[in-house]
């Protein structure tokens, strides 16, 4: 039996992750196979002292280290799913964060309700306590245990949806992003199309035809579509629609394609590298 080390499953990890970038409905599937992959990479590198995993994936892999991080957190939290359930996902999402939406409700649909506590009779309660300016941080030594709110605060949760920069999408902007997707979609049903024509140039007849500009112009017209999509919102104006700037043409939001048009100071408001 052959042993599997590191290196004998980067081909197919780069292998996936070219399938996934160009994929139509298959993309979550090979997503999905990237993740598995890379969480057994890890697993292994563990009883390497002399390479970590990062190192690795810098070294041997076609895509970045937050890229790689994104396939395996994909993988792990399908994990946490039913067969029928991590299918269903696979196959009908057309993103991976809309994937990571349809997840996110099923694990909270699986959580169990909570337990009703028996009423507690009325008790002297104890002294007051200092205002805590955030109350998500750890309380100070001298008044652990000591911090009772008076009834439980219930925050509803919205489901999370991310902008391409993996930034929450401010809520008046979340309209725009889901036609975003839909022109995702749209995109690439160019895919097949392209696959299709592949096919038949390898037939008798098919002998003239141009396949590789045809990808290439194919790869062109993709790009066009998807980047007029939501990308982010706007760091000139802050977002706030119909105030007057040439960067989101008073939109508040910027499209993809404007990515790397970007300069130090939007990126520092925007809290990316």
């Amino acid at each position: 039996m052959t042993q599997i080390s590191p290196l004998s499953l980067k081909g197919e990890i780069n292998a996936h992750h070219r399938e996934a970038m160009r994929a139509g409905n298959e993309l979550l599937h090979h997503a999905h196979a990237c993740g598995e992959l890379l969480t057994q990479v890890k697993e292994l590198l563990k009883a390497d002292k002399n390479t970590t995993f990062g190192n690795w994936v810098e070294q041997f892999i076609d895509f970045s280290v937050r890229s790689a991080q994104c396939y395996m957190k994909l993988y792990k939290d399908l994990g946490k799913l039913s067969n029928a359930q991590r299918l269903r996902i696979l196959d009908s999402a057309d993103n991976i964060s809309e994937a990571r939406r349809l997840i996110a409700g099923h694990i909270e649909q699986a959580k169990p309700e909570p337990k009703s506590e028996p009423q507690q009779p009325t008790q002297e309660r104890p002294p007051a306590v200092p205002f805590i300016e955030n109350p998500d941080a750890d309380p100070p030594p001298e008044l652990e245990g000591r911090i009772e709110p008076e009834e439980p605060v219930v925050v509803p949760q919205a489901s999370v949806v991310l902008d391409c920069f993996d930034r929450p999408v401010p809520d008046h902007f979340r309209e725009a992003h889901a036609t975003a997707g839909a022109i995702a979609t749209q995109a690439r049903r160019l895919d097949p199309i392209l696959r299709e024509v592949l096919s038949l140039a390898e037939q008798e007849g098919g002998e003239f035809i141009a396949c590789a500009a045809i990808e290439e112009e194919i790869k062109k017209i993709k790009g066009r579509i998807i980047g007029a999509c939501y990308g982010f919102e706007c760091p000139k104006c802050e977002g706030v629609v119909g105030k007057p700037c040439k960067f989101c043409q008073s939109r508040g939001w910027v499209p993809v394609e404007k990515k790397g048009k970007l300069s130090a100071a939007d990126k520092e408001y925007l809290g990316i590298d």
